[in-house]
């Protein structure tokens, strides 16, 4: 099953390290639909955000989203560069491959040094 891996790790948060998820503002940085481990923890947390490059997934974020989520469309990339310290959780999976204008980005390697930018210090 594609969530038992978020639902251990969302597990740990406060077995371990004390962190409720209920205080949480995460951000799926790659959320494509949320029909994934998205539709896990989106609904635990305080503030979920999506953000999702192509815009033929927005419908299917809203259908799989808490109402209060946050869906942007638009190139994570761009969008990481306004954004930083606003969020304590950050989620980085994505599909295999090259995505992007020009396929520009590889899964998510480009994504890991940018993401310590985003978390909350």
């Amino acid at each position: 099953m594609r969530d038992e891996a978020i639902k251990k790790i969302c597990s740990k948060f406060d077995e371990y390290y004390n962190i409720e998820l209920e205080n949480v503002v995460a951000l799926d940085f790659f959320a494509r639909g949320a029909d994934w481990q998205t539709q896990y923890y989106a609904k635990k947390v305080k503030k979920i955000y999506a953000w999702e490059i192509n815009p033929k997934f927005e419908q299917e974020l809203k259908q799989n989203l808490p109402a209060n989520a946050d869906i942007t469309i638009g190139d994570s990339f761009e969008l990481a560069t306004h954004h930083n310290n606003c969020f304590d959780m950050v989620v980085l999976d994505n599909p295999q491959g090259c995505f992007g204008k020009d396929n520009t980005y590889c899964e998510h390697f480009e994504a890991l040094e940018i993401s310590l930018n985003l978390l909350k210090n």
